[in-house]
C-alpha cells in the first residue's frame, strides 16, 4: 500500500526561489532529439499542420531497457526546467531513470482550434493519439522500449495541456496513471456535446459519481487564476477536494500572488512533485 506521504495541500508564496533540481551541476545529462509529426498523417486528429516532437533519452541509455515515460504537453513552454530537473534526479536517484517525450499541440488555442480540440476535450482521444501515433514513432525511431507497466506512464502539462494531463490519466489508466499539472482549466472551454459543461465536469459530477481509478494527481493553481477562463482556482480547489474525498493520492499547491502556469511556483515546485510522482517507482 502507497503511503499518503507528500499528499495534501500546501499554501507557498509569495515568494519564489528555484528548485536547486533546475539548475545544472554537472550531473550526466541526456540526449536530444527531434522530430516532425505532419498532421495529414495522422488517424485521430488528421489536419494540415506539422507538430514538433522532442525526445529526451536518459544518461546511459540502452535500446534493451524497458523505460517508463512521462509526456509534456505544450512542450515549447517548458522543456526547462523541466528537462534539467530529470537530469538532475535521475542522478541523485530520486526518480527512475525515464524517457521524457516533449510534444508539441497541433496549433492555434481555446475553441475551434486544433490545440483546443487535443487539450479541452473531455475524452480519451488525445491520450490515445499518444499512445498509438506518438509513442510507437518514438519507438521506431530512436529504438525505445517504452514499459508497459501502466504505473510508468505520465502526462504533464499547464492550463490546457494541464486539464489534458487528467484527462488522459482518467481516460486511458491503462497507459497513463501520473498528472503533473499547473493551472489546469478545469472549466467549459471544451464544452460539447457529451460534455456541455467541458472539464468543469469533473469537480461537478465525474469524479464523484465514478470508481476509483489507479491515478495519482499533482494539481496547482496561483492565486490570481481566478482572472482565468471562468475561474480556473476554484476549478482547481474543487477537483482537489473531490479528488481527497474519494481517497485519490492527490496533492495540490495554492501559490499566494501567482498567476496562471506561475513560472517561479513551476521551478521551486517541479522536482518535489516529480519525487511524489514517482516515489514508488523502481529507481533501477
Amino acid at each position: 500500500m502507497i503511503s499518503k506521504e507528500g499528499d495534501g495541500r500546501f499554501e507557498i508564496g509569495p515568494n519564489y526561489s528555484d528548485a536547486a533540481e533546475t539548475k545544472s551541476r554537472g550531473a550526466m545529462k541526456g540526449s536530444w532529439k527531434e522530430f516532425d509529426m505532419k498532421g495529414s498523417e495522422s488517424i485521430i486528429f488528421k489536419g494540415n499542420y506539422t507538430r514538433k516532437v522532442r525526445v529526451y533519452l536518459p544518461p546511459n541509455f540502452k535500446t534493451t531497457t524497458e523505460y517508463p515515460f512521462m509526456i509534456a504537453m505544450d512542450a515549447q513552454y517548458w522543456t526547462e526546467p523541466l528537462k534539467t530537473t530529470v537530469d538532475n534526479l535521475i542522478a541523485d536517484k530520486k526518480i527512475p531513470a525515464m524517457v521524457v517525450l516533449f510534444v508539441d499541440n497541433g496549433g492555434g488555442d481555446s475553441r475551434g482550434s486544433q490545440r483546443g480540440l487535443e487539450y479541452d476535450t473531455v475524452g480519451p482521444n488525445n491520450a490515445k493519439f499518444f499512445d498509438t501515433e506518438v509513442l510507437p514513432r518514438v519507438a521506431k525511431e530512436y529504438s525505445v522500449k517504452f514499459t508497459t507497466n501502466p504505473e510508468g506512464g505520465g502526462l504533464f502539462g499547464g492550463s490546457s495541456s494541464g486539464v489534458a494531463a487528467f484527462t488522459g490519466a482518467w481516460f486511458y489508466p491503462q497507459r497513463f496513471r501520473k498528472v503533473l499539472s499547473y493551472s489546469a482549466t478545469f472549466t467549459a472551454q471544451g464544452a460539447d456535446n457529451n460534455y456541455p459543461e467541458g472539464g468543469w465536469e469533473y469537480q461537478k459530477h465525474i469524479i464523484k459519481e465514478s470508481d476509483v481509478k489507479p491515478i495519482r494527481v499533482c494539481l496547482e493553481a496561483g492565486q490570481n487564476d481566478n482572472k482565468y477562463f471562468n475561474d480556473t482556482l476554484v476549478a482547481n480547489e474543487n477537483t482537489y477536494k473531490e479528488l481527497v474525498a474519494k481517497g485519490y493520492h492527490a496533492r495540490m499547491h495554492y501559490g499566494k500572488g501567482a498567476g496562471h502556469v506561475d513560472g517561479g511556483v513551476m521551478r521551486q515546485t517541479v522536482a518535489e512533485n516529480m519525487i511524489w510522482l514517482w516515489r514508488d517507482y523502481p529507481k533501477d
